[in-house]
């Protein structure tokens, strides 16, 4: 290349390399982000992490002073960059902004107070829930609870009263809490800050109840307990609430508190049917035949298909029997036959035995004939069968019944009388 030509050549190129230096130096550009909340006060310590989809690698970070401001500068500004704002309770939030070249481009960006979750319905439908800060402690505090860190919970739950003292879920979960610690001066203060907020809150009546009983305020607790049948008409939660508590006192053999406590959950459910059952039952144990049978009546009339009216029509069956009214007894004892086949069976049984007593041994064979066409493996049949066949001479008969009696309950007491009468048959 000849001298001339190659010193033009450089001073091209060198000219090229400084024009496209000026370029890129012209396409700076800076943006400046002002973050206030939802309520106009400045946030400082905002996240703000910045990239761009058309340059993979940039990521920049900055944080808002304490005027909630924040200036992030480009080499680039021919590009659009995404903004994505975090900070504490706050939903985050993300912009695309473009920087002005050579200037700075100045965006106002406002966090909502609150957490949102979105979750999904039938069909993959969304929607989306806005959690305040205390609604989101105290949804902590429900999930603690579930793996029984009660500690915890309580400690969610505060918190949650800290952020917002008139929430009132979070005085009602308190107070449960303190009620389960036995704090009882605690939980009657929660349930009370409970009713201040919501007046008419028939579960701050049920917790102040519980409290004042555990404080031993016989006359407060009567009075909440008035106020809380009055509010709590219809109120499904309240009604399983002491009825389960009849259920507790049931099984820690407490049955005067037990049968106060169903009494009171029909008061506010005549048609609860579960307690009507539960009502039948303690009155049977204590001997108080008419109103056992009485409350064995309408339970069944109200549910007759439900779980537990096999129980109560045997209450009311076994309950006419010793009012000794024979009329009802055996209507309840058909309908109790006609449910449950196997009472039948030891009916005809215990009468087929009774026969055998009074030295009417057709009669009781008849009896066990009808067992086992009821129930076929019913042992205890066979064996008076085969004693009854022995003693009317149908040898036959007798054999085939003992043999069926050792072959189903070999380990019966009267196994070896069997062996014996059946060895003497053959």
């Amino acid at each position: 290349m000849k001298r001339g030509i190659r010193a033009h050549f450089l001073m091209t190129l060198a000219l090229f390399l400084v024009v496209s230096g000026i370029a890129e130096a012209q396409a700076y550009g800076r943006v400046t982000v002002v973050v206030t909340s939802d309520k106009g006060a400045p946030l400082p310590g905002v996240n703000i992490v910045v990239t761009c989809d058309e340059l993979n690698k940039f990521r920049e970070e900055a944080k808002t002073n304490k005027k909630g401001r924040a200036t992030v500068s480009f080499t680039d500004a021919t590009k659009t960059y995404d903004f994505n704002f975090e900070y504490e309770d706050y939903q985050p939030a993300s912009m695309p902004i473009k920087p002005t070249i050579r200037g700075t481009t100045l965006r106002e960006v406002v966090l909502t107070e609150g957490q949102v979750v979105t979750t999904k319905g039938e069909g993959g439908s969304e929607s989306r829930i806005r959690y305040s800060p205390a609604e989101r402690v105290f949804n902590e505090g429900v999930e603690l609870l579930k793996v029984s860190d009660m500690a915890g919970a309580k400690g969610k739950f505060l918190e949650a009263v800290e952020k917002n003292a008139e929430m009132a879920a979070a005085h009602s979960a308190l107070a449960g809490v303190y009620l389960e610690e036995k704090d009882y001066q605690a939980a009657l203060t929660s349930a009370n800050r409970l009713l201040e907020i919501e007046p008419a809150n028939s579960r701050g009546f049920r917790m102040a109840y519980e409290a004042h009983k555990g404080l031993g305020n016989q006359a407060e607790a009567d009075e909440a307990l008035m106020k809380l049948k009055e509010s709590a008409k219809g109120d499904s939660d309240t009604i399983a609430m002491i009825y389960n508590e009849g259920v507790q006192a049931v099984k820690l053999g407490d049955y005067t508190s037990a049968k106060a406590r169903f009494e009171e959950a029909l008061e506010l459910d005549p048609n609860l049917t579960a307690a009507l059952g539960a009502l039948a039952v303690i009155h049977f144990q204590a001997s108080e035949w008419q109103q056992a049978a009485e409350y064995a009546e309408k339970h069944l009339a109200l549910d007759p298909a439900e779980m537990q009216s096999k129980r109560s029509l045997r209450i009311r069956w076994d309950s006419y029997r010793e009012l000794g009214d024979e009329e009802k007894s055996k209507t309840a004892f058909d309908a109790l036959a006609a449910a449950d086949p196997q009472v039948l069976a030891v009916e005809l049984y215990n009468k087929g035995t009774g026969l055998f007593q009074e030295g009417d041994t057709a009669g009781a064979i008849a009896q066990f004939e009808k067992v086992l066409e009821i129930d076929p493996e019913y042992a205890k049949a066979h064996y008076h069968l085969g004693v009854g066949h022995v003693g009317t001479g149908n040898t036959d008969a007798a054999k085939q019944h003992l043999q069926k009696f050792i072959e189903m309950a070999p380990d019966d007491p009267d196994a070896a009388t069997a062996k014996d009468m059946l060895g003497y048959l053959n």
